[in-house]
């Protein structure tokens, strides 16, 4: 016999600070390099980059990082008899560039900003139970 639960936790906000850099050499599209504990580093083409996509890139990035710290949602076994699988969900919400808000649709310009993300985490666990009557 086994019991289940599934437990969701507050859907929080994170800030992350980002460096926007301009480059047109980007064989494959723009792109962030970093985690969120340094800062994120955003490489667009100079042309056609907005605030949105900045803000998409780094809600991405940190979708990974969440993914691989949780393993993937995978179900991971845990003292006790418990199985455990935690996924999270990142997404963009607003850059702040000078202070300010930064319109999504606005060309994004080099130089730091702030990327808030939305980070909604579901844990699920599974305790396998036995019981011996006498």
């Amino acid at each position: 016999m086994s019991i289940q639960r599934e437990r969701n936790f507050e859907t929080r906000e994170a800030s992350f600070s980002c460096e926007v850099r301009f480059d047109e050499d980007l064989p494959h599209g723009p792109h962030v390099e970093g985690t969120h504990a340094g800062g994120f580093r955003a490489s667009v083409p100079p042309a056609g980059a907005t605030w949105g996509l900045i803000a998409q890139l780094v809600a991405k990035a940190h979708q990974a990082e969440h993914d691989q710290f949780w393993g993937n949602g995978e179900m991971r076994k845990r003292e006790g008899g418990f199985t455990v699988a935690h996924h999270s969900t990142v997404t963009p919400v607003r850059v702040l560039h000078k202070g300010g808000p930064a319109p999504s649709d606005n060309p994004a310009k080099e130089g730091s900003c702030t990327v808030v993300v939305s980070v909604a985490e579901v844990e699920k666990a599974e305790q396998q139970v036995c019981c011996t009557m006498l």
